[in-house]
Formats: C-alpha cells, sequence, structure tokens
C-alpha cells in the first residue's frame, strides 16, 4: 500500500479525473480514512471546477501548430532515438497490447497529440512528479483567480471615486460660478408668476450683459421620474432652452442658465413641463412665466 506522501501526490490528478481505476479506487479508500486528504482533495475538486468556469481551450493557429510540430520532429531527430514507450521494455503482461495497457495521464494538448509516438512517449513524465506539478498549478491558479478579482473590484472602485470626483468637482465650479454672478453689482432679478399654480413662484437672477443667469423655484410640484422642469428663453416667436432641473417634496429648484447670447437680449422667461431629458421646444403645460425688463 502506497504511503500517506504519495496519496497526496496523486490528489491533484484525482481532482481532475485522470487517475487509471486501480488508482482511483486506491484513493477512494484512502480518502474514507483520511479526513486531511478529504480536505484537500475537496479544495483542489473545487479549485479545478473554477478553473473550467474560467478557462477555455484555444485552438492553436494552423502555422503555430506546424511550426511546433516540426520543432518537436526535429528535436528527436537530434537527441537519438526516443524512450520505449510503456510497456516495450518492462516486461510486464500486455506490454505489446494496447488495450491491456494502462491509460496515461490525459494531459497533452490538440498539437501534441499529433506527434508521432516516438515523440509522444519521450515527452511522458513520472506520475508522482506530475502530481506534485498538479497541486502546485492548481494552488497558484487558485491565487490567480483571487488576485484578478481582488484587483477588478479595486479598479472598479477605483472608477467610481474618480467619477465622483469630477462630479464634484463640476457642482463647485457651477457653484463659484453662481457665487460670482450673485456678488456682482450689476444684478437685477426678475420674479415669475404661476400659470396654473397660484402658489408657485420663480426668481432669475441675472444681468444684462451676462449669458448666465440663476432660476430659483418654489412650491412646484414634484414630477414622476419620467418628466422634468425644462427653462426657456423667448425672444419675439423663437424660444432657447436654458436647461433643464427637478424639485424636491416641497417644490423647491434651481438651474444655473448658461445662454447663447446674453440674456439682456431676450425678452421673456418661462417654465414647462417636458419628457425627461427635455425637449428642443416646448410642447408641456407652462407653469411659470415672467418678463426680462432691467428698467431700461
Amino acid at each position: 500500500m502506497a504511503d500517506h506522501r504519495e496519496y497526496e501526490e496523486l490528489l491533484a490528478a484525482y481532482a481532475l479525473d485522470a487517475l487509471d481505476p486501480a488508482e482511483l479506487e486506491s484513493v477512494r479508500v484512502h480518502l474514507d480514512e483520511c479526513p486531511v486528504c478529504q480536505a484537500e482533495a475537496e479544495i483542489l475538486r473545487r479549485t479545478a471546477g473554477s478553473l473550467a468556469l474560467v478557462l477555455s481551450p484555444v485552438a492553436p493557429a494552423p502555422a503555430l501548430r506546424s511550426r511546433l510540430l516540426e520543432a518537436a520532429r526535429r528535436s528527436v531527430n537530434l537527441d537519438g532515438a526516443a524512450a520505449p514507450t510503456n510497456g516495450a521494455a518492462t516486461g510486464v503482461d500486455g506490454a505489446g497490447d494496447p488495450a491491456l495497457a494502462p491509460p496515461r495521464l490525459q494531459l497533452l494538448t490538440t498539437a501534441e497529440r499529433e506527434l508521432p509516438a516516438s515523440v509522444a512517449g519521450s515527452r511522458e513524465i513520472p506520475r508522482s512528479r506530475l502530481g506534485v506539478h498538479l497541486r502546485w498549478a492548481l494552488v497558484f491558479a487558485a491565487v490567480l483567480l483571487v488576485a484578478l478579482g481582488w484587483t477588478f473590484t479595486l479598479q472598479r472602485q477605483l472608477d467610481e471615486q474618480t467619477r465622483l470626483a469630477a462630479r464634484l468637482q463640476t457642482e463647485l465650479a457651477e457653484k463659484e460660478r453662481a457665487l460670482a454672478l450673485l456678488s456682482s453689482p450689476s444684478l437685477v432679478h426678475m420674479d415669475l408668476a404661476g400659470d396654473q399654480s397660484p402658489r408657485a413662484s420663480g426668481r432669475l437672477f441675472c444681468n444684462a450683459s451676462s449669458t448666465r443667469g440663476i432660476l430659483v423655484v418654489d412650491n412646484l410640484p414634484a414630477l414622476s421620474s419620467s418628466q422634468v422642469y425644462q427653462a426657456w428663453l423667448r425672444r419675439g416667436e423663437s424660444r432657447v432652452s436654458g436647461g433643464v432641473f427637478s424639485v424636491d417634496r416641497e417644490g423647491y429648484g434651481h438651474l444655473v442658465i448658461n445662454a447663447p447670447e446674453p440674456i439682456g437680449q431676450f425678452q421673456a422667461v418661462g417654465v414647462t413641463v417636458e419628457p425627461a431629458g427635455g425637449s428642443p421646444a416646448p410642447t408641456g403645460n407652462r407653469v411659470l412665466a415672467g418678463a426680462i425688463d432691467y428698467g431700461y
């Protein structure tokens, strides 16, 4: 009976279903009696299962496969005769009959399966060494998967923080511009009254030569997520969008208007209800309106 160390070396092949029937039965008997190997076998099986989900086989390009096969043939020709295949020099029963020979561990790539028998036989690795290599490979793969997952999580968090920082920077710049406007000595304000809701009101802060103004509204009804309020600047029969905004549960909201021309060149300002995202021209009910009058 093999000792405990030899069973440990076979566990990786067991996790990959790569044992021959005799070894498989022997390992199963040992696992029934050894809790330590049971735990390790379970870890290796789960790791192998994770690899099966993450990694998919990739067929080599025809030109690359041809070069690999040719290089292998040249290597055999340079090294001399290849090592005897299983059973050819051991004298065991059935050595010359492939049907009676013990099955080999099937870990060859598609290109390796196409090698001549002399080349394939020379590449066999002792089962004990192969088991150790497989165990370490599975452990390394598990660590690699954890590291990749951790890296992905950190990258996602970094992206979120970057977006948040950009948004806060934009909001800060907007507030600084609004503060500069409100501090202007030439600042004036115009009142807006509600068309359909008498309690609704608004006020536009601006100066005649600036393209920027601040609209503050109060007591407007809160809208559904599919609608927004949109401000409009009117000159004659044409209307230019001043931007979209929403209000809180108390009906309060504000908007920094960036007009294409100085606000003093427009005659009136109004607010309508529009679909989410806004409209190129007014389509909904008007809820606020007021004249732009600088008193001169």
